[in-house]
């Protein structure tokens, strides 16, 4: 059958080119930490790349949250395509955060909550 694959990328760029309607990141994959037992490795590939092609408004906000924290990463969510031939995956984002974003919404929605359930 058929199906819609959604990738998660998580790591800090590389490189960074504004193009026309959009920002093009590129990062490095890292391998995988521990899989689940039974699955075969996953291919070494040590010129893989990713290229993720994200909307320039989504990626003003991660880009200061990247400049403010060196160690800060971003989280893109999107789709992929393969070109193997050349050892690239290329993510159209749906979605671009940082892990600085995602934790200081959630401490601020349990500010929000706490403040509430006082009152």
């Amino acid at each position: 059958g058929t199906a819609i694959v959604k990738v998660t990328v998580i790591g800090r760029p590389k490189q960074v080119k504004r193009l026309d309607t959009c920002v093009l990141v590129v990062l490095a994959p890292k391998a995988p930490g521990t899989l689940p037992k039974g699955l075969p490795p996953v291919p070494d590939a040590p010129n893989a790349t990713l290229a993720i092609f994200i909307a320039t408004k989504q990626w003003t906000k991660a880009e200061a949250a990247l400049k403010e924290d060196p160690h800060d990463e971003l989280i893109i969510e999107g789709f992929p395509a393969n070109d193997p031939k050349n050892q690239i995956t290329a993510v159209w984002a749906q979605s671009c955060t940082t892990k600085m974003i995602q934790r200081n919404l959630r401490m601020q929605k349990s500010q929000d909550t706490g403040e509430h359930s006082t009152t």
